[in-house]
């Protein structure tokens, strides 16, 4: 897979300036997919209750998760390794 940077390269050999962390979220405020200044990249799916269900990263590693579980985005990204905080 293609990261950002590569998919935005110009035919000129120039690039966009583009500013990192990248995240794309669905329509439902959901990230799909998130890609770090070194390249490293991971995209995610979600049922249509929202919950995640797969996870698939730039090191090749992939997980599914069972669709009946209960895990919520907090707990998904925290178990992929986020440092995830609730600011209220």
């Amino acid at each position: 897979m293609s990261t950002i940077k590569e998919l935005t390269k110009l035919s000129n050999d120039k690039e966009l300036d583009i500013t990192y962390p990248i995240e794309l979220k669905n329509k439902d405020g959901n990230i799909v997919y998130y890609e770090d200044v070194d390249g490293s990249w991971i995209k995610y799916k979600y049922d249509d209750e929202g919950l995640l269900v797969y996870s698939e990263d730039s090191k090749g590693e992939v997980i599914g998760f069972n669709e009946t579980e209960d895990i919520n985005l907090f707990e998904s990204l925290s178990y992929l390794g986020f440092n995830v905080m609730i600011i209220e």
